[in-house]
């Protein structure tokens, strides 16, 4: 009988600090994730009604591309949020689509900025 009680007493402390400890770990395993900040930007828009569109521009228009980013962002505008975006695997192509899928597996999660340095040359040519 006192074998059943430290049984019992083993498996009820067991399960007492293995739940937190699960609980714990989701939420830092998860914390990172990039769908809850989509889903803050786009509120109250559902993410399921998002219309994406994409245009691959050539490499050797990507100077344009940088000026004309800066001259429509260059001031007046507050980041709030800014970081980079990972899959878990280094292969996986990272778009809005593929960062709103929530699932165990791949997910998009937010990582320190990676910086390409594109020289644009002087304003006037």
């Amino acid at each position: 009988m006192v074998y059943l009680g430290c049984f019992l007493f083993g498996l009820i402390l067991g399960v007492g600090i293995t739940i937190p400890v699960l609980k714990a770990f989701k939420q830092s395993y998860h914390q990172d994730s990039v769908v809850p900040l989509l889903k803050k930007h786009y509120h109250p828009l559902p993410t399921s009604e998002i219309t994406i569109s994409e245009r691959t521009f050539p490499l050797r228009v990507r100077a344009d591309l940088q000026i004309a980013i800066d001259q429509l962002f260059g001031e007046g505008i507050t980041v709030r949020h800014f970081c980079g975006i990972r899959g878990e695997y280094g292969h996986q192509e990272v778009s809005l689509a593929g960062c709103l899928m929530v699932g165990q597996h791949s997910e998009m999660v937010t990582v320190p900025p990676q910086y390409e340095e594109v020289n644009v040359g002087e304003e006037q040519p």
